[in-house]
């Protein structure tokens, strides 16, 4: 079983201790939600229902908090969107320092001038 000497120490321990109708019963769950894994499901769909609008950890958390009856952390709502594969997606932000649509608008009427070098006859020309 792979198992290390102490651990099937404590668990003879424990079998001797309670007997096996105790012993048998899975009290040491990682299970330690609040909600069931389909009252979360539930309560997202309401969400996935709002396409192309924001939704953020608060507004989540209110429905979780009523649905629970009493104030969850925000890690739970963390905890909850990983479980269920939501991830962060934030817009595309605005530059602070990006120039104003007047002059992106000028700077699109503006004539595009290319850089080349001169040919020779274009600089006796010039002279």
């Amino acid at each position: 079983m792979d198992l290390h000497p102490i651990s099937v120490n404590g668990m003879c321990r424990r079998y001797r201790k309670e007997g096996l109708e105790e012993y048998a019963k899975n009290k040491y769950t990682s299970h330690h939600w609040l909600l069931s894994w389909e009252k979360e499901e539930e309560i997202l769909n309401a969400f996935k229902a709002k396409s192309g609008q924001q939704i953020t950890a608060k507004e989540i958390k209110a429905a979780l908090d009523e649905a629970c009856g009493k104030d969850t952390g925000t890690s739970y709502v963390y905890r909850v969107l990983k479980r269920h594969g939501w991830s962060k997606k934030m817009p595309r932000s605005k530059h602070p320092k990006a120039a104003s649509e007047e002059a992106c608008e000028a700077s699109k009427k503006l004539k595009l001038q290319s850089w080349k070098p001169e040919t020779a006859s274009q600089k006796e020309q010039s002279i």
